[in-house]
């Protein structure tokens, strides 16, 4: 099915819930469905029907985004969403490549626009969410010029091949790249996403939007939507104000990315607030150490979820909660470094650099096959990332006996120190043993001798720190010589993505600028 379909079945099922939750603001399924309906009959009128046109989508957090994604839908067109954390020259840079005709954005972004105005002649309407600006009509006027009904575009196999969304990569080491998201590839996730919630017990769910929606927190609130679930939005990341709206509104469910679950677990009073409605926190977009799903069990309860995924592939396996309860409390307690098995909406391998599928055990890249992957805007990005006839996610990874997938580290995270590749994933994983260590990052610093050495920027929790002697001592217990940092830095806090994933490239940056000339 399309997922305006699936949204629609929802809506008529729960007319009179409420769909989203936006400080004060209450939206029921039926008046969200009407507001989809308005702005999907003004966007139709920028194109021909049956014509697949990009609609920008620049803000934060807001119900109205939400408002917008299914209007979007509605329409046939293709959301672009933007990230308001990344800078303008990034944003400009994306939205090039995609040539939206309509740009809907939130007015605490309005100087970006101002200054993307002359460098985007693709975009015929410029239109601010949350009030008119300047010369750029208000949303709801411009919801309220549409003379009809947008047209049906659906027809009886799903529209499997429409393009829905233009997803952009976390950039995290490399240019973002453009994915496209069909109504087959979401399609595919929405059917698992609902066989999993068809496994649980039947209450409706009260999910907290803590992500941005730009992101694949939005992906995740629709997807919560098309099950008759109650979204709460957060405007922004803040440890206490979402450890009072689980409280308050009894939250059943939540999305997280590994930074935001440690940010909230090391809140001083964490343990005060009543956490005890919460049934599935999931964890993506990187992967999370033994001892925070440890402290995430003991505070949240035995709730905790693990994935592995790309925006690429969507959700490949699942550490799910039972079996994270049940590491913690110590039945195979090894299987807390991994990320699960196979969801069985698609299938993963591991692949050695020649093509060859690896037996269990065996390292090499993580590669997907099935419905929910997804090519990218640019055709020799997606013939490159095609070889072998699978998707290949440059990640690296092993499978164990068991079926659960260990990823070790990007094929780009290798550090070459005197002619030897040392994953900087591993000695990460060995840092955040240490319990002082909040969050850590490894990375290559120039070397006139051995051209990369192994350089650790470390954070440490509030009022607790280590030297560089102890820090050194435990990873000589833990690794190899070749592998231990020649050198460790504290830093207040690492750089992130708008995504929330550690940014390396940005740390890289100021790495080797801060570099003697003489190493270079």
């Amino acid at each position: 099915m399309r997922p305006i379909d699936y949204f629609d079945m929802a809506a008529e099922l729960n007319e009179r819930e409420t769909a989203l939750i936006d400080q004060d603001v209450r939206v029921s399924f039926g008046e969200l469905r009407r507001q989809s309906e308005q702005i999907a009959s003004a966007l139709s009128e920028l194109a021909p029907a049956g014509k697949p046109f990009g609609v920008a989508l620049y803000s934060p957090n807001d119900y109205r985004v939400m408002a917008t994604m299914v209007g979007t839908m509605r329409a046939g067109a293709v959301l672009a969403p933007i990230h308001a954390r990344n800078t303008i020259d990034v944003n400009i840079d994306v939205l090039t490549r995609i040539k939206p005709k309509c740009l809907i954005y939130h007015s605490s972004v309005v100087g970006d626009v101002r200054a993307m105005k002359a460098q985007l002649p693709s975009v015929e309407a410029w239109i601010c969410l949350d009030a008119a600006m300047n010369e750029d009509r208000s949303l709801e006027d411009f919801a309220a010029s549409g003379r009809a009904p947008a047209a049906d575009w659906g027809d009886v196999d799903g529209n499997p091949d429409w393009p829905v969304q233009f997803w952009q990569t976390s950039g995290t080491t490399d240019r973002p790249k453009i994915v496209i998201e069909t109504c087959g590839t979401l399609d595919a996730m929405l059917r698992i996403m609902r066989q999993r919630r068809l496994e649980r017990a039947y209450t409706r769910p009260i999910v907290l939007a803590v992500a941005p929606l730009s992101h694949a927190g939005g992906s995740h609130a629709f997807a919560r939507l098309t099950l008759g679930s109650t979204v709460v939005i957060m405007r922004s990341f803040d440890a206490q104000e979402i450890l009072q709206q689980i409280e308050r509104h009894r939250v059943t469910d939540m999305w997280l990315p590994p930074t935001a679950l440690a940010l909230l677990l090391n809140y001083p009073d964490v343990k005060a607030f009543d956490l005890s409605s919460l049934a599935h926190v999931d964890l993506g977009a990187a992967a999370v150490a033994p001892a925070t799903l440890r402290d995430a069990v003991d505070i949240l309860g035995p709730c905790i979820s693990q994935t592995y995924g790309q925006i690429e592939t969507g959700v490949v396996t699942i550490l799910d909660a039972p079996i994270v309860a049940a590491s913690v409390a110590g039945d195979h307690p090894e299987r807390l470094l991994t990320s699960g098995r196979s969801l069985f909406n698609c299938r993963g391998a591991i692949m050695s650099e020649d093509g060859r599928l690896l037996p269990p055990g065996e390292t090499g890249e993580i590669v997907v096959r099935g419905r929910t992957v997804k090519r990218y805007l640019d055709p020799a990005q997606t013939a490159e990332a095609r070889r072998y006839g699978w998707h290949h996610t440059g990640d690296l990874g092993f499978v164990d006996e068991s079926g659960c997938l260990s990823v070790v580290g990007r094929k780009r995270d290798v550090i070459i120190t005197g002619g030897f590749k040392v994953l900087a994933a591993e000695i990460e994983q060995v840092l955040m043993e240490l319990p002082a260590v909040h969050e850590c990052a490894v990375v290559a610093a120039p070397d006139l001798v051995r051209g990369e050495a192994i350089k650790a920027i470390v954070v440490f929790k509030t009022g607790q720190s280590l030297t560089d002697q102890g820090i050194l001592a435990h990873c000589r217990k833990r690794l190899p010589r070749g592998k231990i940092p020649t050198s460790i830095e504290p830093w207040p806090m690492l750089p992130k993505s708008a995504v929330g994933k550690v940014d390396k490239r940005c740390i890289r940056q100021r790495i080797w600028a801060e570099a003697p000339s003489a190493t270079l």
